[in-house]
């Protein structure tokens, strides 16, 4: 599995969770160009519904930013103590 910038690729969490019944939504979940499989990749999921790879890929990605989010949170309490 890829690993994806979300800093580089503006990812908004709530916007892709929507995406994975309304494909319509990835408009504005992030920038397409930024991840791996690129605008063309995002654009036919968007224009044609999500494939099975495409939902699981997006389902990835969002697990893995609220991966990120947890541990980061978790050193700044551990900092902070």
């Amino acid at each position: 599995m890829a690993f994806y910038n979300f800093d580089a690729m503006q990812l908004r969490v709530a916007i892709a969770q929507r995406a994975l019944v309304d494909p319509s939504a990835l408009e504005g979940a992030f920038i397409w160009s930024m991840t791996p499989q690129g605008e063309e990749y995002w654009r036919g999921q968007c224009d044609n519904g999500l494939t099975e790879e495409g939902r699981s890929t997006l389902a990835y990605m969002i697990a893995q930013s609220m991966e990120l989010s947890i541990v980061a949170d978790l050193h700044m309490m551990r900092a902070a103590a």
